[in-house]
């Protein structure tokens, strides 16, 4: 009997280890299935953030290209300026005179009513270095901006200004310059005179002489030639906003509008306006070749 009974108990704990054998068996499937599937998982994980850093990076590569090919005038600073000449004058007739030319290294102030002094040498240098930042014409900001700042640089009140004349010239950079002449009577800022030139890169060009109790001619590329053409220029005139609220690039822009012309298409540009209050503004801007 007792010889069953072992035997029996052999059986029961050979079937009792085998049973446990095979689950654990089906455990170690399920986990390395479960890891399997995370490890997938985890690889195309990796690789979407591998392709999106790659798709940002190209991104951010094409916006780097998009800034380096921007406008000239865009990547122009007071650092590019190489050359440039200011005249203010004041209502007393006094006159401020500055001179920078690093190309050829000269350097000339003259201020003067009657008694002129006259700066040269190092000394002219060290204080045309530091008037430069205030010779940049930025293209963006307002013109009355630009001259104010000028002004209060040199500690100059902006009510006895006369007239501003800056030109400008940046290194492998368009040359600019900016004339303004304050109102000297009453008016109503209505325009007298108009007169404007641009050329653009294939040499075209255009003209436009308007006088309001005169002449008014355009002259087209193609040779073309319309006199008489008073409501054609003061209906395009009713469009475009000049003063000297306007930044440098809104005036032009505006003109080139009328005119179906992309500003990246202008190798120079020349503008004129006089205004019945005596207010004087012009524009030039020339690329070189």
């Amino acid at each position: 009997m007792k010889k069953i009974y072992f035997a029996l108990m052999t059986i029961l704990i050979t079937s009792l280890l085998v049973a446990c054998g095979s689950n654990d068996g089906q455990k170690s499937d399920d986990s390395s299935g479960e890891s399997a599937d995370a490890q997938t998982e985890n690889t195309e994980n990796g690789n979407e953030s591998t392709e999106d850093a790659e798709t940002e990076e190209s991104t951010t590569g094409q916006n780097n290209d998009d800034g380096a090919n921007g406008s000239v005038s865009a990547q122009q600073s007071e650092s590019d300026i190489v050359e440039y000449e200011l005249q203010i004058d004041l209502i007393n007739e006094e006159e401020f005179d500055y001179s920078y030319d690093s190309q050829d290294d000269e350097y000339k102030i003259e201020i003067g009513n009657g008694n002129s002094q006259d700066i040269t040498g190092e000394q002219a240098k060290t204080d045309l270095e530091e008037l430069r930042p205030f010779a940049h014409i930025d293209p963006d900001k307002p013109l009355n901006e630009m001259m104010e700042a000028t002004l209060s640089r040199l500690n100059i009140d902006l009510a006895n200004l006369s007239d501003y004349d800056l030109e400008t010239t940046y290194k492998q950079g368009p040359q600019y310059s900016i004339e303004h002449q304050k109102s000297k009577g009453p008016g109503n800022g209505e325009i007298l005179d108009f007169n404007l030139s641009v050329t653009q890169n294939n040499n075209d060009e255009w003209e436009y002489d308007y006088e309001r109790s005169g002449k008014a001619v355009i002259e087209q590329p193609n040779g073309d030639v319309t006199e008489g053409a008073h409501e054609e220029i003061e209906k395009m005139l009713e469009k475009v906003n000049i003063s000297s609220e306007q930044s440098f690039d809104e005036i032009k822009t505006s003109v080139l509008e009328q005119l179906e012309i992309s500003e990246n298409d202008i190798q120079e540009f020349e503008l004129e306006v006089k205004y019945d209050n005596k207010e004087e503004i012009k524009l030039g801007y020339e690329l070189d070749d």
